[in-house]
């Protein structure tokens, strides 16, 4: 059954047009992707459909108290707030439940004697039990700590950007929302991270509407993909892998289409030069089948993107790091690390958010200076440096004048032609409107896009793409994966892009935190079994290692005899017990992880946590009892 319908939508900023009759239908329990090129209209459609934002026309339906949550690209946030009032801050009649009595707790404890604060209160706790919003703390607090928000008092206004989406990804998961609509989920996550959130989408019970650059996740998450394609919305009843398959198919008909309908053009006109006499008021019908053809066009194909370059001579010395070590704030982000660039070299660098892989890219091109060791520049190396973010734009400045920037006018084609900045941002879907348009209109990913062509427009041998893939559609992704292929100069990537790591490198570098690397051969898909294989061996030798269980201590009869025959036994049944319980709480704590928002689950799991905890703890203090007199 729908629970949301959409008919005819229209949408246009000026003379831009980004949704020309766009329908859409989503049902219980959808899984929906809408994907296109940046600026295409993808986070405008999430926005109306969410009821942030009014269409031009058509019609949009949505069942009688729908409730919606959605994770916006620049979350709303009140600066004072702290982290968990944010996540406080969601919809939903446990959220209001918690927050309602959070606020009159602490009203309470500044005027505890006051008797209508103590009804209220007592009924604010009333409505907590009947909405099962005891664990809604301990919810949100593993939530966020599996997206690495461990600061919960700490106010939203100090987070960085990824802190506060990642924040907000907490509120939006939290909320008991029964369509939930994610404007690029992954941006900001590192691998382990996105794993975790595919496994907790996977048990959300609603239906999702998700826009995503990350193609391992559009594969495993998405079950229809909506392509926005000049103002149309295509719809394709599988997984992004269907839908790649799917398209190809369609442009090979299309293609096929249009080599008959040129075929059969051609043969018309041919007919028509003959002369007057051929075109007798019978033969009306021909004439008007020619105007026919000639107006039709099955080529629905769309321009590709060509990202083409000259790499500039690099010679034999590259860059050399010799036990370099850098810091911050007291922790180590890289220590003692040597590496020797090689020409060709493809290095994808990886590690938990703050890990210090964007300090790595600037050690190396010397933005930073390292605390102890020496880093030398070969004299032939040039950088060109595709940065993470884009607070340094000026919104105010032409397209084509940041394009140009630095001097960079020309891009070296790999037949030694050039081409003006003009033209290759023509190739990027930059028309010549937009080019001479301040920046400030482009949407997000097309100042992305625009970043990149400067990046590339520059001449250089040693590319480094700092987070490439945040923003970026997936045909620019691909026309960049491309582009990397042909590419002979040394590149360094900092991504959590599964896929592109995968199309792109040869070798991942591992920051590991408190300042440890490693250095794996391989795409990012050789490292996740290199590391699988590593964790599998290190269990193996902590087991190997570990240290007798209770249950092999000296028995009863090896010590002094101090204990009636009952408690031996007590003491014997403890010693088995002591161990099979704690593995219990172990599995029920990793249970509790998994099942974060799968309220039922986490309600029952944690009843069983805290009964478990207690029986332990009575258990270890009566065993120390008998241990300590036997």
């Amino acid at each position: 059954m729908n629970i949301l319908s959409a008919q005819g939508l229209e949408k246009s900023f000026g003379e831009r047009a980004l949704l020309a009759g766009a329908s859409l239908g989503v049902e219980e329990r959808d899984r929906i992707a809408i994907i296109g090129l940046n600026g295409s209209g993808k986070t405008t459609l999430l926005r109306i459909l969410a009821g942030l934002e009014p269409a031009d026309a058509g019609l949009l339906a949505r069942r009688q108290d729908l409730r919606v949550a959605m994770l916006a690209q620049e979350p709303a946030f009140a600066p004072e707030a702290t982290v968990l009032a944010h996540v406080f801050a969601g919809e939903g009649e446990a959220v209001a439940a918690v927050r309602e009595h959070e606020a009159l707790t602490r009203r309470t404890a500044s005027d505890p004697a006051n008797p209508e604060l103590a009804r209220a209160l007592e009924e604010a706790a009333r409505r907590v039990e009947a909405a099962h919003a005891w664990d809604y703390e301990a919810r949100a607090r593993a939530i966020l700590g599996k997206l690495g928000i461990e600061q919960l008092e700490r106010p939203m206004a100090e987070l960085s950007a990824g802190q506060r989406r990642r924040v907000d990804l907490a509120r939006v998961l939290l909320e008991e929302s029964e369509l939930l609509i994610l404007d690029e989920p992954t941006n900001h996550l590192d691998a382990d991270t996105i794993d975790w959130l595919e496994g907790t989408l996977a048990r959300f019970p609603g239906a999702l509407l998700l826009v995503t650059h990350d193609r391992y996740f559009l594969d495993r998450v998405a079950r229809v993909v909506c392509e926005i394609d000049r103002g149309e919305l295509r719809r394709f009843e599988g997984n992004f892998s269907y839908y790649l398959e799917k398209k190809a198919s369609i442009e090979v008909e299309l293609a096929a289409h249009e080599r008959r309908r040129v075929a059969l053009l051609r043969r018309e006109l041919e007919w028509l030069k003959r002369g007057p006499k051929a075109r007798t008021t019978k033969q009306k019908a021909r004439v008007n089948r020619a105007n026919e053809l000639r107006e039709a066009n099955y080529d629905r194909t769309r321009q590709q993107l060509r990202f083409e370059g000259q790499t500039a001579r690099i010679g034999r010395k590259i860059v050399e790091l010799h036990g370099v070590s850098l810091a911050r704030g007291g922790r180590p982000l890289v220590e003692g690390f040597t590496h020797l660039f090689t020409p060709g070299e493809r290095i994808g660098v990886i590690g938990p958010n703050g890990a210090g892989k964007t300090s790595l890219a600037e050690l190396i091109m010397g933005r930073l200076a390292p605390d102890a060791g020496t880093i030398e520049v070969g004299p032939t190396v040039g950088f060109s440096y595709f940065q993470q973010t884009s607070a340094e734009i000026d919104l105010t400045q032409r397209v084509i004048e940041f394009a140009r920037g630095e001097g960079a006018d020309i891009m070296r084609a790999a037949d030694a032609s050039t081409a003006a900045a003009a033209q290759a941002l023509e190739r990027f879907f930059f028309t010549p409107a937009m080019q001479w348009a301040p920046i400030g209109k482009l949407s997000g990913g097309e100042r992305r896009r625009l970043m990149l062509v400067r990046a590339l427009l520059r001449e250089h041998n040693f590319l480094i793409l700092d987070e490439p893939t945040n923003d970026l559609d997936v045909e620019t992704l691909e026309a960049l994966e491309e582009y990397l292929e042909g590419f002979d100069g040394c590149l360094l990537v900092i991504s959590h892009d599964r896929w592109f790591l995968d199309r792109t490198v040869d070798r991942v570098l591992a920051l590991e935190g408190a300042g440890r690397t490693r250095l794996y051969p391989g795409n990012y898909s050789y490292y996740r079994e290199a590391r699988a294989a590593e964790e599998e061996a290190e269990r193996a030798r902590a087991a190997a290692k570990a240290p007798p269980a209770p249950a092999e201590r000296p028995r009863r009869e090896d010590r002094p005899q101090r204990l009636g025959f009952n408690e031996q036994r007590e003491l014997a049944r403890l010693e088995e017990e002591i161990p099979r319980m704690e593995r219990e709480l172990a599995q029920l704590n990793d249970a509790m992880a998994t099942a974060a928002t799968d309220f039922a689950r986490l309600r029952e799991l944690t009843t069983q946590q805290g009964e478990l905890a207690t029986r332990l703890e009575a258990a270890v203090e009566r065993w120390a009892e008998l241990a300590e007199r036997a």
